[in-house]
């Protein structure tokens, strides 16, 4: 008999059964994370039995954590001992576990939809209706010679059932894959690092690896730091961080904040400086400005490593070359051009304030040319339209802190991709400013770790399997470190000639979403992701979505994506299925560690949830394509070559049952500990990349926009115009990461906010009283911008017109011109917890706009009207 679900009944038809739930027993509904107390604070308890085994968290990142189990039930968690958790987790570890896998609304059965698509009504079915359909509806797609119909969308990698055999599963089957998150979350920002570093070195410097310890002073932009950061070299959460923070402090580690909003853990900072949205550029320019006119940079860094004396047409600045095609500078000595060489030679002279001429050109060095470019952006320039409240002394301050004390400095814009649409030459600008100071490879700088275990992707090969569909068809790099069809709608305009974005560009959502309006994208599978909401521009989102033929999701708990599904998945939680993950950290002992270590499944997967591999595998038998799948041991089977890959002699059951592989070795400064594959061969201050590719190619349809500029330059973004006008900008709690710690009735205690709370939207309170509005008064808030006709990135502004009302919380710690919101609040479904559901969903306010190559989404580039509608 058909159960239509309210949100009463899917707790009980998804939720733990009777004396299956909360391993806490009776008092488990008196768990309160803002009641913990540290250790040391409470008597000693006698300790309940269990056996402790290894795996990895994975509510924000994937520290590694132990688990207590028994009776096949959690019912503790600890940190890894090794550096630089060395014991200890983050409430998260808790939260995912009291939270997330023993939640009562944790989705145990396979579901179908009965009613209408978002109205969230669904009965349980069997695991072989949601197989059958999906294979049936590939194998139509697949008989009409388009696979590609069929996508998976998936999230963050340490959520991910095995993202390796997922991407695999994609070539076998000649279906789509695509990690959509990613593009909104740092996409333009390693194709910026890319260009100006080499893609060897970007993910370091996207992941903010540098020497902490050893570091005098920092300036730190658009980011909740130290809350929500990276620990140095690797992608684990900032609970690892936090060691090695305090230890760089008690080092006499110093550092500015700059944001719009004075983050919840920003207040550890030295400073705080509110900027106005879209001017970091400006602030970075009026920085070089003060070392370039002091001299406070490293002459030797920039003419030994960096192309800042490469010779550019003064007129058009494009590159001076000779017949060959090779670069040039200008060589005192000789008072001739001469070719630049790669790296590791001092060469030519910087030319700050000097032409030549060459064959009856004028010419000037790069970075003579960027000096005489931004000379206009002046500190006075820099406070008047960066609005920041303090002197022109403020600036002059910042650049004397950073030159008198490189290299050992970091300036630093952040970790997030696309804030504005000017992002991209932001980002330009802050790696600038480090050419200046010389501080890569030096200690307390930029750090490269030495040694990092290379696992490649597993993908079985004949004779294990048979010889893949379609021998001929190219794989080429996707997102961490896996293989994507060059055919796929993520890479096709990567490789295209001229490229029209950056290779490095983790996904384009907005060409999945074009795809979807021209009927070429027609059915997807979602897992670890929640797109629904966490895309730009929900508008046009939801009218993507709603006109597919298929959707499956899996997860573990609603969202919105689960409420727009035909066929709901349950998903095994991330300590019910294993995956290896490896990492070389910067631990607070001043040495690297280079680690290996299994997430495993310390308990068997609860109800009927499977992992996602075993599901797809059942697909891919289905499609008559078993061979390539049924074989393949996910456990252990999967894991082992690729450590065997990385030279190492463990295993992944050695993992599993002893825990982290992880060494220690000495940290070593060396610039050129691996080549630098730029077209110059040198870190580029003028991007040779942008220049070729872009700007000056003619088929390029970026050429002779300024977003691609082969010299990092400030593009204003649109204004608020009146009173009631404001950027509503979004960031991350320290306590919430990403789409696992969201609906999660721990994480969403009051208690743990600690006077930020989560929900409300945030406004200056100064600005709001002109507006007549007082703390917790009900306002309305409006799109209005950018549109289409003032803001040429804009590539769908649908959502204009678009508002919802949600209570405010006044606070100082605020720029007036903007509102702010957390990151996923305000969600939608109604299946969700209630507190889950109050707020804004800031995605529904941002217009989509796309930076020419770079392709950051632009996701707090929105404008807004605010009125006081109630008490």
């Amino acid at each position: 008999m058909a159960h239509k679900l309210s949100r009463r009944s899917f707790l009980k038809w998804t939720g733990i059964s009777v004396g299956g739930g909360m391993v806490l027993g009776a008092g488990s509904n008196q768990l309160r994370l803002s009641n913990l107390v540290l250790a040391a604070d409470q008597a000693p308890a006698q300790e309940e039995e269990g056996e402790w085994r290894h795996t990895a968290c994975a509510m924000c990142l994937m520290c590694p954590m132990q688990v207590k189990v028994k009776n096949e039930k959690i019912i503790d968690v600890q940190g890894e001992d090794i550096y630089p958790w060395k014991g200890k987790v983050c409430a998260k570890a808790f939260g995912g576990i009291w939270g997330r896998i023993y939640a009562p609304d944790r989705i145990l059965h396979p579901l179908k939809r009965v009613g209408e698509r978002g109205e969230g009504k669904f009965v349980r079915c069997t695991w072989d209706e949601v197989i059958e359909a999906t294979a049936n509806k590939i194998k139509e797609y697949m008989d009409a010679g388009h696979p590609e119909w069929y996508e998976t969308w998936w999230g963050c990698p340490v959520q991910t059932d095995n993202m390796y055999f997922l991407h695999y599963w994609a070539r076998i089957t000649g279906t789509s894959i695509s990690y959509m998150h990613g593009q909104i979350c740092f996409g333009d920002n390693t194709a910026e690092k890319s260009i100006t570093f080499g893609g060897n070195r970007a993910g370091d410097l996207v992941g903010g690896t540098a020497d902490y310890l050893n570091c005098k002073y920092a300036v730190i932009a658009a980011q909740n730091f130290p809350g929500s950061v990276f620990t140095p070299g690797t992608t684990c959460g900032s609970s690892a961080f936090f060691p090695v923070f305090l230890k760089a402090r008690e080092n006499g580690f110093k550092y500015t904040l700059l944001d719009p909003k004075l983050t919840d853990s920003g207040a550890l900072a030295n400073e705080w400086l509110p900027i106005k949205p879209g001017t970091d550029a400006v602030f970075a320019m009026a920085v070089a400005n003060v070392l370039l006119k002091e001299k406070l940079y490293d002459e030797e860094f920039l003419l030994t490593y960096t192309n800042a004396a490469q010779l550019i047409n003064s007129a058009t600045k494009e590159a001076i070359k000779d017949a060959e095609g090779n670069y040039m500078l200008w060589d005192g000595a000789s008072n001739a051009a001469v070719v630049l060489t790669e790296a590791g030679t001092m060469q030519g002279e910087l030319g700050i304030g000097t032409t030549y001429e060459i064959n009856g050109v004028k010419c000037q060095t790069a970075l003579g040319a960027w000096a005489q470019d931004i000379a206009e952006y002046t500190p006075d320039k820099a406070i008047e339209i960066c609005e920041i409240p303090f002197s022109t002394d403020k600036i002059y301050e910042i650049a004397h802190n950073l030159g008198y004390n490189r290299p050992a400095v970091i300036f630093s814009g952040g970790f997030t991709t696309g804030r504005y649409a000017n992002w991209f030459q932001v980002l330009r600008c802050y790696s600038a400013v480090n050419l200046l100071l010389g501080n890569i490879e030096r200690p307390g700088g930029w750090y490269f770790p030495k040694k990092k275990f290379n696992v490649g992707t597993g993908w079985p090969t004949y004779p294990e399997v048979p010889e893949y569909p379609d021998p001929e068809l190219q794989v080429v790099p996707g997102a961490w470190a896996n293989l994507v069809s060059i055919k796929s709608l993520d890479k096709v305009p990567c490789y295209s000639d001229p490229p029209k974005y950056h290779p490095a560009t983790v996904a384009l959502p907005w060409e999945h979403f074009d795809a979807m309006r021209a009927g070429k994208i027609k059915a997807l599978f979602s897992t670890a992701e929640n797109s629904a909401i966490t895309q730009v521009d929900t508008t046009l989102v939801y009218e993507c979505l709603h006109g597919l033929e298929l959707i499956v999701v899996g997860e573990q708990l609603p969202k919105e994506f689960v409420e727009l599904a035909d066929y709901v998945i349950p998903e095994a939680s991330y300590v019910e299925r294993n995956h290896l993950y490896t990492f070389t950290s910067l631990g607070q002992d001043g040495k690297e560690h280079p680690t290996a270590m299994m997430r495993s499944a310390a308990i068997q997967p609860q109800g009927e949830s499977k992992p996602v591999s075993w599901f797809y595998t059942e697909v891919g038998k289905r499609l008559g394509l078993g061979d390539y799948f049924e074989n393949i041991d996910q456990q252990y089977g999967y894991w082992d070559p690729m450590l065997k890959k990385a030279g190492l002699s463990v295993t992944s059951k050695d993992l599993v049952e002893n825990g982290p592989y992880s060494e220690s070795i000495p940290m070593e400064y060396d610039v050129l500990s691996m080549p630098i594959p730029t077209p110059s061969k040198r870190f580029e201050f003028y991007s040779n990349e942008l220049a070729e590719n872009c700007y000056y190619h003619p088929d390029s349809p970026w050429q002779s926009m300024e977003y691609v500029h082969p010299l990092p330059v400030y593009i204003p973004i649109v204004k608020p115009q009146n009173e009631d006008e404001f950027y509503l900008i979004s960031g991350k709690a320290t306590w919430h990461q990403k789409n696992a710690t969201q609906d999660n009735r721990y994480l969403m205690e009051s208690g743990i906010e600690g006077g930020c709370p989560y929900t409300p939207v945030y406004l200056n309170a100064e600005r709001a009283a002109e507006l007549g509005i007082k703390e917790n008064d009900v306002i309305e808030i409006e799109c209005i911008g950018p549109v289409m006709s003032d803001e040429v990135c804009v590539h769908d502004d649908s959502n204009i017109g678009f508002k919802d009302t949600v209570r405010v919380h006044l606070s100082e710690g605020l720029h007036p011109a903007v509102a702010f919101t957390h990151f996923a609040a305000g969600h939608k479904s109604n299946l969700m917890l209630s507190k889950v559901r109050e707020g804004i969903v800031h995605s529904e306010f941002v217009p989509l706009t796309v930076e020419p190559y770079g392709g950051g989404c632009g996701k707090n580039y929105s404008i807004v009207k605010i009125r006081r509608v109630g008490v």
